[in-house]
């Protein structure tokens, strides 16, 4: 599995890119901090989205490309009077291998930490191979 930012290109990008001045657009996000682990099973990938709520998250897989999505609720009481940073929505991808089931792929989020599984098909799993010895005179 290897991490892989595919290129999409919205209505948005066109307009920044025709206008080259403008550098701040609201599509921006940040890459979370992600662990993973290799498992009996498959891989576990643990990624990290904090602020982000059971409606705002979006995992999937396309085209052998795994897609994480997470956007932040922005709990604030009154108006702010100054601002030294935004809060920014999360996005990574990663590239796929063939040996994952990707109809198997399960995910869970417990206190901001996503966890997705990624189980190889049974072909591909280790398996302890079981060695057999001739007890008889000679090579």
């Amino acid at each position: 599995m290897t991490e892989r930012t595919v290129p999409t290109r919205t209505e948005d990008e066109a307009r920044a890119e025709a206008h080259p001045a403008q550098t701040r657009e609201p599509s921006r996000y940040q890459a979370p901090p992600v662990d993973i682990h290799e498992t009996e099973h498959g891989l576990a990938v643990l990624a990290d989205l904090p602020g982000v709520a059971s409606d705002g998250i979006d995992v999937r897989v396309d085209n052998n490309i795994l897609t994480i999505q997470g956007r932040v609720r922005r709990r604030s009481k009154g108006e702010a009077r100054q601002s030294e940073f935004t809060i920014q929505d999360y996005y990574r991808q990663f590239q796929l291998s063939e040996g994952f089931d990707q109809e198997k792929i399960t995910a869970q989020m417990n206190h901001g930490v996503l966890r997705i599984n990624l189980p190889r098909h049974e072909a591909l799993k280790p398996r302890k191979i079981t060695v057999k010895f001739n007890e008889g005179r000679g090579n």
